[in-house]
């Protein structure tokens, strides 16, 4: 290396250090700000929602509408809709007597609920229902 190679002035050599100390507070700043945020608090489980459920007790021969519907049957049939192109979901909970559920259901039809509370859960594929 020659004398040439560190010939700067002082104006230069000022211009350098005012150059490398800004950079160096930069630095720090951005530092102190990333040390400043607070880590994430977690975020609980989002519970699963329930089905949306109307209840309807019937005591004479009903044709189940469409939704999601629990029906308390007491002593009568419930007649299932056609499953094609249907998305419903029933329970069907027996509180009294002999209680039919008429139309095929994983292919026995019709289903005979007994005891007395006995209940089962029927959904529709949109093709078939089957017992969930």
């Amino acid at each position: 290396m020659s004398d040439k190679d560190f010939n700067y002035s002082k104006r230069q050599v000022d211009a350098i250090y005012v150059r490398k100390t800004t950079f160096e507070e930069a630095i720090d700043t951005l530092q102190a700000e990333i040390d400043a945020i607070p880590p994430p608090t977690p975020t609980p489980p989002t519970p699963p929602s329930p089905v949306d459920l109307t209840v309807v007790t019937i005591t004479t021969p009903t044709t189940a509408a469409n939704g999601n519907i629990a029906y308390m049957v007491n002593n009568t049939d419930l007649t299932l809709p056609s499953a094609i192109g249907n998305s419903s979901y029933y329970i069907v909970k027996n509180i009294g007597g002999t209680v039919s559920i008429i139309g095929t259901v994983d292919g026995t039809n019709p289903i005979l609920l007994r005891p007395v509370n006995a209940s089962l859960s029927i959904v529709s594929d949109g093709t078939a229902w089957r017992i969930i």
